[in-house]
């Protein structure tokens, strides 16, 4: 027997029952994508799929991909687990090499629960440079933890968002880290995150989403009042429609976040621009 034919391009793709099921392993797509991935750590796991087809002619799955980049990035900044671990050396470091600053990791049973970090040059920049105001805002942190990672961040009229704090806690962690730096300091929490709160629980006291939206707008106008009587209006107007929640907004403290009882100085300043900035920095580190 022998051959008399012989073509050497293969053509064949996967088909059938397999198809998307390649049993191509975790480590080859790392390798196809590790190079990638030190300049591109956003890439997406379905580009990632999108690529090995339209490179190799291979289909994988969706988790596929995914575990293959997780793999990659271990491989290239660490696991998760080693940076928690690294910690109190980071701890060490911070007071090293910037003394005055503040940490404080805090831990439940020797499991990791917060940690909350103010740099020196940060805190003299703040109270040198900056205006006596704070915007608060809260990010997801994409990890396998699900943590939050809490900012304080100050306004430097001449210059780019000054990054003051930064905290992984409760919303409530951040107010008792605040006020632990500054305790002669007033500051106002996030208008729209207040408004978000308040929306929700009026959906769970039951109300429909056109009266939700209506509570909402009614809190949100009394945000901006400067008028005793045109607050008072807005809040009898609110305790009309659900005594509940009129009782709700006066829970919130308003002189922690309305203009007509806030205690100090206004500066005016009700846009959310300087944590959208610090959002837009903090997204890629």
């Amino acid at each position: 027997m022998s051959i008399k034919n012989f073509k050497s391009t293969h053509t064949y793709d996967q088909h059938g029952t397999n198809a998307g099921n390649s049993r191509v392993s975790r480590k080859f797509i790392t390798g196809q994508i590790q190079a990638v991935l030190k300049v591109r750590p956003d890439l997406r796991a379905v580009d990632i799929k999108n690529g090995m087809h339209s490179n190799f002619g291979i289909k994988i799955n969706y988790s596929k991909a995914w575990w293959g980049k997780e793999i990659g990035q271990q491989d290239l900044f660490g696991n998760d687990d080693e940076a928690y671990d690294s910690l109190r050396w980071y701890e060490s470091v911070v007071y090293a090499t910037n003394p005055g600053s503040r940490v404080v990791i805090n831990v439940d049973g020797g499991r990791f629960k917060q940690l909350f970090i103010s740099y020196n040059a940060c805190i003299e920049g703040f109270i040198t440079g900056c205006r006596p105001l704070l915007f608060l805002n809260g990010t997801f942190i994409k990890d396998c933890y699900r943590g939050i990672l809490l900012s304080a961040t100050g306004a430097n009229p001449y210059q780019p968002p000054h990054r003051l704090v930064m905290i992984f806690d409760a919303d409530k962690g951040i107010r008792a880290a605040v006020e632990e730096l500054f305790p002669d300091a007033f500051y106002s929490r996030c208008v729209l995150h207040l408004i978000e709160n308040f929306k929700k629980k009026m959906k769970d006291f039951g109300h429909k989403a056109n009266v939700t939206t209506t509570l909402g707008e009614l809190l949100q106008s009394g945000v901006y009042k400067f008028i005793i009587s045109e607050w008072d209006d807005d809040m009898k107007e609110l305790a009309a429609i659900d005594h509940r929640a009129y009782v709700t907004a006066m829970e919130y403290s308003p002189e922690r976040w309305e203009n007509m009882h806030f205690p100090s100085i206004r500066y005016g300043n009700v846009t959310s621009n300087d944590v959208e900035s610090f959002n837009s920095w903090i997204r890629k580190e």
